[in-house]
């Protein structure tokens, strides 16, 4: 569904609170995809931290938002 004007309620969030958690896991998003590309091309660059930076952003997302993997469909 594309429009689900539950989210904040069904996320346990609060607009200001999903804005600053979201934004924070939106960044690591553009880091991984940004260094992605340049281990794709180097694979000497990035080795392991890829990783490390996705699950950071995934520890993020399940504190703030009380996710777990069976959350996620």
């Amino acid at each position: 569904m594309i429009f689900n004007f539950n989210h904040l309620k069904e996320a346990n969030s609060n607009y200001f609170h999903h804005l600053k958690y979201s934004g924070i896991c939106t960044l690591y998003s553009g880091l991984i995809f940004l260094l992605s590309i340049v281990h794709t091309i180097f694979p000497f660059i990035g080795d392991w931290h890829l990783i490390k930076l996705t699950r950071k952003m995934l520890d993020i997302a399940n504190v703030n938002f009380n996710i777990n993997s069976n959350t996620i469909y």
